[in-house]
């Protein structure tokens, strides 16, 4: 006689916890009707789980709110503890090392920023022992007990393996040299029990997306994040996914021009990231600049040209900034095309120099987009531009990757917590 196999009642009790956690983590305040609103529960149930989280101390109850149309009592309204649990995050590169405290509403308590002195940069082993210190100062200045500590999370620029917490390439710090056992390297400097986790800087510009808008947590996003340098990420269902060696993301990497010159810093030709990177592209407008006479970019000084400055030139009608945007639009919309026929998302989100490109370039590359078509399917993707560059003030919007980071590493810690159901 066969069983019926499904979850087991603690399994859906745990689920109910991890549910109604979420929707605080997502709202500022909530009732007891508004979570029976959006979960399949009982107004008992809800009361009882919130009765719970409120002796364990990750929800309090916070006053009275409205009365509904209909009048009655006023609900007990709740809110998520903010002073419940802390996450540090921390980036660092062969050029600077920045780490930060969050609470749980993601207020910045404390940071540390050291930046290197020397042309040549920081050596492994020393960015390794200003993690330590920044890690260690921070905790001291803000009293944080490390029982309250959710989690440390590491991020740069490179291939990661996050499961092994190993840095396999770190394209922008090559002297370092390959397959660097980081976590197992900080943790042996810093003592320190609680989670650590590693993850490369373009998958937490991601994770800040889903922050951002957290009804993107039920869907299938991709971000590509530009800048010096060209990441991304994909998450499904909320989750990042990294392929089987770290490469999901290295979307700088496709080849969207087969006939281009430029070598890309991997080696290889024709990359999406020589095409409509920040510096290639200036350094092609400045050739051009010295024999095209009329332009409103021409200039004495050529090096102090800005991507901005050839954005609102394009949006002013500028038929040399037009020209180049025109070959850089071209080359999103060849791995866009590539992209949605690969993982057929809800949406794209573009960061970075892009996100604040005005309208001749958002319009032209939004009319790309819509034609594109295979076997004349409807396109139903989204496509966003997210945060605006120069809206920051850390080199490469790093402040939005912090918190994408210190999104994450809750996100874990409640996945994991025990629950006493």
């Amino acid at each position: 006689m066969s069983k019926n196999i499904g979850a087991k009642p603690i399994d859906l009790r745990r689920q109910n916890y991890q549910s109604i956690i979420q929707l605080f983590r997502n709202h500022p305040t909530l009732a007891v009707r508004d979570i029976a609103q959006v979960l399949s529960l009982s107004k008992t149930a809800i009361t009882n789980i919130l009765n719970n989280l409120t002796e364990m101390d990750i929800i309090h109850a916070v006053g009275k709110g409205e009365s509904t149309n209909q009048g009655g009592k006023k609900p007990e309204m709740y809110a998520l503890n903010s002073d419940y649990g802390y996450v540090i995050t921390a980036y660092f590169s062969h050029e600077f090392c920045l780490c930060q405290l969050y609470d749980m509403n993601y207020n910045v308590l404390g940071e540390a920023m050291e930046s290197c002195t020397v042309q040549e940069g920081y050596p492994y082993e020393e960015v390794l022992s200003i993690l330590a210190r920044q890690i260690s100062s921070v905790m001291e200045q803000n009293n944080l007990d490390e029982r309250r500590l959710c989690g440390i999370v590491f991020q740069c620029a490179g291939i990661i393996l996050h499961k092994e917490g190993i840095l396999s390439r770190p394209i922008l710090s090559p002297q370092w040299g390959n397959e660097l056992h980081v976590i197992e390297d900080i943790r042996a400097r810093l003592r320190i029990s609680a989670p650590l986790y590693l993850n490369n800087t373009s998958r937490f510009h991601g994770c800040y997306e889903l922050l951002e808008c957290p009804e993107r947590r039920n869907k299938n996003i991709i971000t590509l994040f530009c800048s010096s340098t060209v990441g991304g990420s994909q998450l499904r269902m909320g989750h990042l996914i990294h392929g089987l060696t770290g490469l999901v993301g290295e979307y700088g990497h496709l080849t969207t021009d087969y006939t281009f010159s430029e070598r890309c810093n991997c080696g290889n030709y024709g990359c999406f990231e020589t095409s409509v990177s920040r510096e290639p592209v200036l350094r092609r407008i400045c050739r051009d600049l010295k024999t095209h006479a009329v332009s409103s970019l021409s200039r004495g000084d050529l090096s102090t040209l800005t991507i901005q400055e050839v954005f609102q030139a394009a949006n002013d009608g500028d038929s040399l900034a037009r020209k180049h945007l025109d070959y850089v639009i071209q080359q999103f919309t060849v791995l866009i095309y590539n992209m949605q026929i690969t993982y057929d998302p809800d949406e794209i989100i573009i960061q970075g120099i892009y996100a604040n490109s005005g309208s001749y370039f958002q319009k032209s590359l939004e009319e790309n987009i819509n034609h594109l078509s295979l076997h004349n399917i409807q396109n139903r993707m989204k496509l966003t531009f997210s945060f605006s560059y120069g809206t920051s003030s850390y080199p490469d919007q790093l402040d939005f990757a912090m918190k994408g980071a210190a999104f994450f590493c809750f996100d874990q810690y409640f996945k994991d917590l025990e629950f006493t159901v």
